[in-house]
């Protein structure tokens, strides 16, 4: 597997990401930005990227802020700034996605953008810019808006994985969110996790010095075992579609990215907790790959 720094200049600013792909995969391959934390691109994000690398991603996690704050005050007058305004976040993901696409290992046809926390509310923001991709997937991110979603701006799917026990993230939030996305007129989806809190899929979450995060491991077991199907077929890949389940627990596989030229509709099938089918058939190999043995089973709630 290849993972690596790569530095790249976004939004008029020079800047250092993290890229890993899987050099085994063969041919092109979706792509996914990945966005970081609050706190700036950790140690999460760059696992998380090397997950997506292992199911047959290319994943470029971003540098939002440029590099690391110098105080706490710098970092919260950057996010406020940014949340103000995300016109340059806009920009920035823009510049990303071209350099992303235009990669030998990419699949220009597929991309989506992935975020977690602040990450999550950046995601949503992208989407909220109308620009076309695969998807976008916000983990217990920020759903207020700087400026709500008019009829027929969001161009793509989105999901949210957001933890009923989220103090940034309340009821009456929630429910803004709905309204704004079926105003909208968005092909949209919340999947709410019971007893989860902020940062729900850090491990190294820390209570006690942010409180109201924590780790909760429920959401991120592999439920239905639908995802390696899934991701087996998008890639193409039959002989490389039994990932083990420790592999797989972090659940990223349910990215099923779709042609964009493509106008149909995903649909939202039960499965398992992270791993929505948003599979337009387009994407499909010619040849239909061997199911997972887990495939059958099915989610219990």
């Amino acid at each position: 597997m290849i993972s690596q720094n790569l530095d790249y200049f976004a939004d008029g600013k020079g800047r250092t990401g993290y890229l890993a792909y899987d050099e085994a995969h063969p041919g092109r391959r979706p792509g996914v930005l990945v966005l970081h934390e609050g706190a700036g691109l950790g140690e999460h994000v760059r696992e998380r990227a090397r997950r997506l690398a292992g199911l047959g991603y290319v994943a470029f996690a971003l540098d939002l802020f440029g590099g690391p704050f110098e105080s706490r005050e710098q970092g919260i007058a950057a996010i406020t700034g940014m949340t103000a305004d995300p016109s340059g976040l806009r920009r920035h993901a823009d510049e990303a996605l071209t350099l992303l696409k235009a990669r030998a290992e990419v699949d220009p046809a597929r991309t989506a953008v992935i975020g977690f926390c602040f990450g999550g509310w950046a995601a949503l923001e992208i989407a909220r810019g109308g620009v076309e991709l695969g998807c976008v997937v916000s983990f217990h991110g920020g759903l207020r808006a700087a400026k709500p979603a008019g009829p027929g701006e969001i161009k793509c799917p989105v999901l949210v994985c957001t933890g009923a026990d989220d103090p940034h993230v309340p009821a009456d939030q929630r429910a803004a969110f709905e309204a704004e996305m079926t105003a909208a007129g968005a092909d949209w989806r919340i999947n709410l996790y019971g007893g989860a809190q902020h940062g729900f899929t850090d491990a190294s979450a820390d209570p006690a010095k942010w409180p109201g995060s924590a780790y909760h491991a429920a959401p991120m077991r592999d439920r239905g075992g639908l995802c390696w199907t899934y991701s087996a077929r998008c890639l193409g890949r039959s002989k490389e579609a039994r990932f083990h389940h420790k592999e797989h627990e972090g659940h990223e596989g349910w990215l099923l990215l779709r042609d964009h030229a493509s106008a149909r509709a995903p649909s939202f099938p039960s499965s398992c907790a992270l791993c929505s089918s948003w599979f337009d058939r387009r994407c499909a190999p010619r040849r239909r790959p061997r199911q997972s043995p887990l495939a059958d089973s099915a989610d219990p709630r």
